[in-house]
């Protein structure tokens, strides 16, 4: 194997690694209700804010209940921009955003929902 092919066959190993750098590691607190949580595609600043990355978590209230759900930020990162608590009725959805320092680390953050 020559040069070039070790050193592409070595980017591209290492791609995945790169693509995850921006993730949100979540602890999910569900309580035993039907939500459904996924990453929404670019947030309304273009995923970044001044001051560091911003993730926005998109909720789907898959239950019978109406529910209350909170994203409480990991602690590197960034707690007087958390957002609202979202009240969802059966069916609805809501976006919840946590912000964080751009360390190229994955931000973290607790999911929270119970009955309302």
């Amino acid at each position: 194997m020559n040069r070039f092919s070790f050193l592409l066959v070595s980017v591209v190993v290492c791609l995945p690694l790169l693509a995850n750098a921006d993730d949100l590691l979540m602890d999910k607190h569900l309580n035993g209700l039907k939500i459904d949580a996924g990453m929404e595609g670019n947030s309304d600043s273009g995923g970044q804010s001044a001051s560091g990355a911003l993730q926005a978590l998109k909720l789907t209230n898959n239950d019978s209940v109406a529910v209350i759900c909170m994203l409480k930020p990991g602690p590197a990162e960034s707690s007087d921009a958390q957002s609202p608590p979202a009240v969802m009725a059966p069916g609805e959805s809501a976006t919840l955003r946590v912000e964080g320092k751009y360390t190229g680390a994955p931000l973290k953050a607790s999911l929270e929902c119970h009955k309302k």
